[in-house]
């Protein structure tokens, strides 16, 4: 399918916009890979020993001025789900409903006693009502590591228990990953990817395929002070670049990047913070688009996001402006949030939330 240039632009717009309110919000993105820096509670901006919480996002209704929570939300953004955490903070169940609260995903996670995430099973129901119908499918990773807690093995099986993917790793002597292979369900070298470093830092991924050919080649620049100030990335069999660049003030907070492609500036952020780290101005530039944004954040007292409001260089877009108004539990986790977008009610998110 081709997409033309001006709906490509407005799509990496809206995905780039999403995913960085992703990160300000915490809103508990998934990643195909567990870190051992955080556990899963941190990562969602949970507080106290949570053991499970039950989020559905409800359409409202208003009437006589009062906001009422009306059917459970059908869009693809619309959250109805239940979480269960252990002792640790990880995350060990965590189930999807529908609409009529029939499960639709249900996904398990074990752990061993180092907190290193061990397996993961996922068993997905039949779709065929969405705007994307899907099969039931099955999935299980499991994982392996070393006396040094770093991992070793990334497998995964298909719902007939079949190996279908499988990841080894190598490690220096300070467990820097150095090699990564990757390899067909019939053994055979899929990918091979190498990691160079020069004080501990990884400056260089040298991507290869199955027969030794270079597919992609990235280069990182690091600061005095370690922070990332370039990416570059060679695509082999592209002939393509692009490059990445950032800048950080005297927090170690990123106030700028900047992307390009094949030599031309494809965007820029400009961030400012305030005095507890948290972003609370940008400015983004898109010269396809021609235009730029600016976004002002704010926060409460608990440290929540309660707006955010969009202006534009091109003064044909309306201003789009997004505030959230909260209930807290005794542990300043909040059990209720409504959603406003240009100061008209989208949605009542509700929390029940239980405690170890």
């Amino acid at each position: 399918m081709h997409l033309s240039k001006e709906y490509a632009t407005k799509e990496y717009n809206i995905m780039k916009k999403l995913l960085y309110l992703c990160l300000i919000l915490a809103s508990g993105c998934s990643t195909s890979e567990k870190t051992k820096i955080s556990n899963d509670l941190t990562i969602n901006e949970l507080k106290g020993n949570v053991k499970s919480i039950r989020e559905i996002d409800y359409a409202v209704i208003i009437r006589f001025d009062s906001i009422i929570k009306d059917h459970i939300g059908t869009s693809i953004f619309d959250k109805n789900r239940k979480s269960e955490y252990n002792t640790s903070g990880m995350l060990t169940l965590n189930v999807n409903y529908d609409k009529y609260n029939n499960i639709t995903k249900e996904q398990t996670n074990e752990y061993d006693e180092f907190g290193n995430w061990l397996r993961e099973s996922i068993h997905e129901k039949e779709d065929s009502t969405s705007w994307a119908p899907k099969p039931e499918r099955q999935a299980l990773y499991v994982m392996k590591y070393d006396n040094n807690r770093d991992r070793v093995e990334w497998v995964e099986y298909d719902e007939d228990d079949r190996l279908k993917l499988k990841r080894t790793y190598k490690y220096d002597s300070r467990s820097n990953i150095i090699e990564q292979n990757e390899y067909f369900n019939d053994g055979a070298l899929s990918s091979k990817s190498i990691y160079e470093y020069t004080d501990g830092y990884n400056l260089k991924i040298i991507n290869y395929n199955s027969k030794g050919q270079i597919t992609k080649e990235i280069t990182n620049e690091f600061d005095n002070n370690g922070n990332k100030i370039e990416i570059l990335t060679n695509y082999a069999w592209l002939d393509f670049e692009s490059r990445l660049t950032y800048k950080y003030d005297h927090q170690g907070n990123e106030i700028e990047s900047v992307e390009f492609e094949r030599g031309n500036l494809r965007n820029k952020m400009q961030s400012t913070y305030d005095l507890k780290g948290r972003i609370i101005y940008t400015i983004e530039t898109f010269p396809q688009d021609q235009n730029i944004n600016y976004t002002r954040y704010k926060y409460d007292r608990i440290g929540s996001l309660i707006e955010w409001k969009t202006t534009y260089e091109d003064k044909r877009k309306i201003p789009e402006s997004h505030t959230f108004s909260f209930i807290y539990d005794e542990h300043q986790n909040w059990i209720k949030k409504i959603s406003y977008r240009n100061f008209i009610p989208e949605k009542i998110t509700e929390r029940k939330i239980t405690y170890h």
